[in-house]
C-alpha cells in the first residue's frame, strides 16, 4: 500500500537526523513532489539521498545540489548510464537486450514495464551464462529486480523473473529511449512472434498449420530473421516456432508439389489414353473402311462371277435347248413318209405346237431360239403339209389374201372332223 505524504516525508527527514544531517525544508518538498506518483519510489528515493550525501560539502542536503543533480530522475539517469559504462562491450549489447525486453511498447500510450522469464532472455547470440551475469550486476546496482515464480506444467519448478526497478528509467533514462526508438519496429514483430510461440507451446507444440505461422506473418519472421540487428535476438521458444513454421510449411508445398505432379501424371495419363483411344478408333475405322472396301470388291466380283454364270447358264440352257428343238424338228421332218398318214400329220403339228409354246416360254425366260431351230421347226410342219394328198383350197374369196388366220380345235375334233373330210378352212 503506497506511504501517504507525511509517512513520506518522516522517511525522509528521519534517517537523516539519525545520522546528524540536516535537509532543507525547500528540499523536502520539491522531492515529495518528484516522487509522488513515482512507482518504486524508495529504491529511488534511496538512491537520490545517497547521492545528495556523497555531492554535499558539509552535514546539509541542499535544494541547489538536488537541481545540479537533475533531481530524482536525473540522478536515476546518471546512475543507469554510469553502471552501464562500467560493463564490457559484450556485457553492454547484453544490458541493452535485457532492457529492450523488459519495455512493454505503447499502442498510443507511454511506453511501461514487462516482467520477462530470465529464460526468455536466452538466445543464440546472449548464452545463459552472460545473461545470469548481466542480471545479477543490474540487480546488485538496484536497476533491475528478480523474483520466482512456480512455473506451470507437469513438473513445477522456480523460474527467476526480471523486471526493471524504476519504471522511470524506461521514460526518462535518455540512452534506453534512444535504443526503444530505433528498434521499436523490430520489437512490435518479434514480441508478436514470441506471444504466437508461447500461444503455441501452451497449446503442446502442434505442427499443425492452425498453430502456426504462415503466409505473411511466416515472411515477416523470416525477414526480420534476415537482418543483423535482429539475428539472433529471439528467444529459443520462438526461434523453434519459426524452425517449425518454416518445416511445416516445407513440407505443405513439396505435398503440393507432389499433388500436382500426381495430377500431371494423372493428366498426361488420360491424353495418352484419350490418344491411345482416338488412335484405335482411327484404326478401326481405317480397318472397318478397308474391309467394306474388300467387301465392295468381293460382292462386284461375285456378282461379275454371278453373272458370268448366269449367262454362261443361260447360253448353255439355251444352246441345249436350241439342240433339243432343233433335234425335235429334224426328227418330225425326216419321219414323215412320203404320204404321212393323218396320225403323223398330226403328231407333226402337235411337236410344231409344242415347239411354239417353248419359244414362248422361254422367252419370258430371257432364251431365244436360234433362227436356224426356229426355220427347222417351220420347215418340219411345211414338209408335213407339203405332203399331204389333197391340197386344201380356199373358196368363196375373189379378193387378194393379204393375211390368214388358223384356228385350232381341240384334238379330238380335229380327228374327227379330219376322217370325215368335213374340215372348213
Amino acid at each position: 500500500m503506497p506511504m501517504s505524504p507525511e509517512e513520506l516525508k518522516q522517511a525522509i527527514v528521519e534517517p537523516a537526523k539519525q545520522v546528524d544531517l540536516e535537509i532543507e525544508p525547500e528540499l523536502v518538498k520539491e522531492i515529495l513532489a518528484d516522487v509522488a506518483d513515482a512507482p518504486g519510489y524508495l529504491p529511488l528515493l534511496q538512491y537520490t539521498l545517497t547521492r545528495l550525501w556523497e555531492e554535499s560539502t558539509d552535514n546539509c542536503l541542499r535544494l541547489n545540489t538536488y537541481v545540479k543533480l537533475g533531481g530524482v530522475m536525473g540522478t536515476l539517469h546518471q546512475r543507469a548510464t554510469e553502471v552501464y559504462e562500467l560493463f564490457s562491450e559484450q556485457e553492454q549489447a547484453a544490458v541493452k537486450h535485457i532492457f529492450l525486453a523488459l519495455t512493454q511498447l505503447g499502442e498510443g500510450t507511454e511506453d511501461t514495464r514487462r516482467r520477462v522469464l530470465k529464460p526468455n532472455l536466452v538466445n543464440q547470440r546472449y548464452s545463459e551464462e552472460l545473461i545470469d551475469t548481466v542480471v545479477q550486476k543490474l540487480a546488485n546496482e538496484k536497476l533491475v529486480v528478480t523474483t520466482e515464480m512456480v512455473s506451470k506444467g507437469g513438473e513445477a519448478k522456480r523460474v527467476a523473473v526480471v523486471d526493471v526497478a524504476h519504471e522511470a528509467l524506461i521514460r526518462h533514462w535518455s540512452l534506453l529511449r534512444s535504443w526503444i526508438s530505433e528498434n521499436r519496429d523490430g520489437m512490435r514483430i518479434a514480441r508478436k512472434i514470441e506471444a504466437a510461440a508461447e500461444e503455441w507451446t501452451r497449446e503442446g507444440k502442434p505442427e499443425e498449420i492452425a498453430f502456426l505461422l504462415q503466409g505473411a506473418k511466416l515472411s515477416n519472421a523470416e525477414d526480420y530473421l534476415s537482418k543483423d540487428i535482429y539475428r539472433g535476438q529471439l528467444n529459443s521458444n520462438a526461434q523453434e516456432f519459426i524452425k517449425v513454421s518454416q518445416k511445416v510449411r516445407e513440407r505443405i508445398l513439396n505435398e503440393e508439389k507432389q499433388r500436382q505432379q500426381e495430377e500431371k501424371q494423372r493428366q498426361q495419363k488420360r491424353l495418352e489414353e484419350s490418344e491411345g483411344k482416338r488412335q484405335a478408333e482411327v484404326k478401326a475405322r481405317q480397318l472397318a473402311e478397308k474391309n467394306q472396301k474388300q467387301l465392295r470388291i468381293w460382292l462386284t466380283l461375285v456378282i461379275v462371277v454371278g453373272v458370268f454364270a448366269t449367262i454362261f447358264g443361260l447360253q448353255s440352257r439355251k444352246q441345249a435347248i436350241n439342240s433339243e428343238l432343233l433335234a425335235k424338228a429334224t426328227n418330225i421332218k425326216s419321219s414323215l413318209s412320203v404320204k404321212p398318214t393323218p396320225k403323223e400329220l398330226i403328231q407333226a403339228i402337235e411337236v410344231t405346237a409344242e415347239i411354239k409354246n417353248s419359244q414362248k416360254s422361254l422367252q419370258a425366260k430371257v432364251i431365244y431360239l436360234e433362227p436356224k431351230v426356229i426355220n427347222e421347226v417351220n420347215s418340219s410342219l411345211l414338209t408335213a403339209l407339203d405332203k399331204v394328198r389333197e391340197r386344201n383350197r380356199l373358196q368363196g374369196h375373189t379378193d387378194i389374201v393379204t393375211d390368214n388366220l388358223f384356228a385350232i380345235w381341240a384334238k379330238s375334233d380335229i380327228s374327227d372332223q379330219y376322217r370325215k373330210r368335213t374340215l372348213a378352212m
